[in-house]
């Protein structure tokens, strides 16, 4: 791990290491990557072996109040690990030949390192006891694992995986260490219906359990159906009950299902308290009532100080995907009653992968460009920022929000999908 940054004044300085120096063990373990480093400097005594120009030096930090160094890394060192599963709804799998797809897509990665830094979801499979060890001696907490059955016989068929690692006895063993786990079920109609039975076993081992419906591309396995209302329904009656149980027993509700499910059902989406800490939120449960309490508040604020709205007079287009677009429109339409602004809900479909993709967030440059062509957009387009590349202005077809600015001949913004963002950005807004 070499240095790329050292903070003036910081403790990191005061021992002596340099901006190109190469940390090689703290205390008796070798740095392999950016996690040993994250849980060693914080210690009261941080013995340090780092290499400078083919010397190698040691030094002993006193850090009496356990805070950070003040070294900064070129890189996290970490490698990530690519998935060894034939999972049967693997997205990546689903993916199109599209050479202008973002080529990052179509990795496979199945890291603990990155669960744990991310929030990504792995499944356990491609541990060694090595990688165990280490989740444990670290402490690795929390991390996000995609379970799907607790069924070993029909795990190891969802994941094309001949023999995974015994789930239950791991996850068991892994809350034993003081590690959290998050887990998921991504749910297949016909498939695991054994969805109670995994559930009640799961909450034995696990901090909180996601349902998510399987999502399906126009090239997905054609042995997979995807929910319908009525899976929907079963599914949602089903947690319903073990909520209930669970809240009373564990003090939790522990499970809970993804946003879509309440939109396959045509179902009432539960308010922001349902949803305890929003444990699960990137996993798509309870954006929609996360989006209600930012824009409520948000609402609030500009009625109470009388905001100006900075772009009256403007007519502003707003695109979302066929799941959101009502709720939205919603939205919208409370806007544009308050505060008398001129809005508009263009509902974009999602040709690139199929119609059966309904989020925002897998909306492609190309899609929008087809349904805004030749639309009176008014003065700005606003784009939900899940359709972009984290930080950056790319959709996953490379095109970007340049590229369409100039194809519409209007700004295209983007702006980030929660409730007091999103009354900001059509108000025109920096700051409440």
């Amino acid at each position: 791990m070499q240095i790329l940054c050292v903070q003036k004044k910081s403790l990191a300085e005061k021992a002596g290491l340099k901006i190109g120096d190469k940390i090689i063990s703290i205390g008796d373990y070798n740095i392999e990557d950016i996690l040993d480093y994250l849980h060693f400097e914080q210690e009261e005594r941080v013995e340090i072996e780092f290499e400078r120009n083919g010397e190698f030096f040691k030094r002993t930090i006193t850090n009496k109040y356990c805070k950070p160094l003040g070294i900064e890394f070129d890189g996290d060192g970490i490698k990530a690990k690519h998935c060894q599963n034939k999972c049967i709804f693997c997205f990546v799998d689903q993916l199109p030949k599209d050479e202008n797809l973002r080529k990052t897509l179509r990795f496979k990665d199945d890291d603990y390192r990155l669960s744990f830094l991310n929030g990504t979801y792995i499944t356990l499979t491609n541990l060694i006891d090595k990688d165990l060890q280490r989740i444990k001696r670290l402490k690795l907490s929390p991390l996000y694992v995609s379970v799907h059955t607790t069924d070993a016989d029909l795990r190891g068929k969802m994941l094309g995986s001949k023999n995974p690692r015994p789930v239950l006895k791991t996850l068991k063993e892994l809350k034993e260490a003081g590690v959290d786990i998050h887990a998921q079920i991504v749910y297949c109609p016909s498939v695991n219906d054994d969805l109670e039975k995994s559930t009640r076993e799961l909450s034995e081992v696990c901090a909180s359990l996601a349902i998510v419906p399987v999502g399906l591309t126009k090239y997905k396995n054609p042995d997979l159906k995807a929910v319908s209302k009525n899976d929907a329904l079963k599914v949602l009656t089903l947690v319903d009950k073990l909520q209930a149980e669970f809240l009373t027993t564990l003090g939790t509700r522990f499970v809970w299902c993804a946003d879509e499910f309440y939109v396959l059902a045509n179902a009432e989406i539960p308010n922001g308290d349902f949803y305890e800490n929003y444990d699960q939120i990137e996993n798509g449960v309870g954006l929609f009532s996360q989006f209600n309490d930012g824009f409520d508040y948000a609402l609030d604020e500009c009625n109470s100080i009388k905001i100006v709205n900075q772009n009256k007079g403007k007519r502003l287009t707003i695109i979302t995907g066929v799941s959101a677009f009502d709720f939205i429109q919603n939205k919208v339409n409370i806007i544009n009653d308050t505060f008398k602004t001129d809005l508009q809900v263009i509902q974009v479909s999602n040709s690139f992968f199929g119609d059966s993709v309904t989020v925002a967030g897998l909306l492609s440059g190309g899609d929008i460009l087809v349904a805004l062509k030749n639309k009176d957009l008014g003065d700005k387009v606003l784009i939900p920022s899940t359709a972009l590349k984290e930080f950056d202005i790319q959709f996953l077809d490379n095109l970007t929000l340049d590229d369409l600015s100039k194809e519409l001949g209007v700004p295209c913004i983007k702006v980030f999908p929660d409730g007091e963002n999103f009354v900001n950005a059509v108000l025109g807004v920096d700051n409440i």
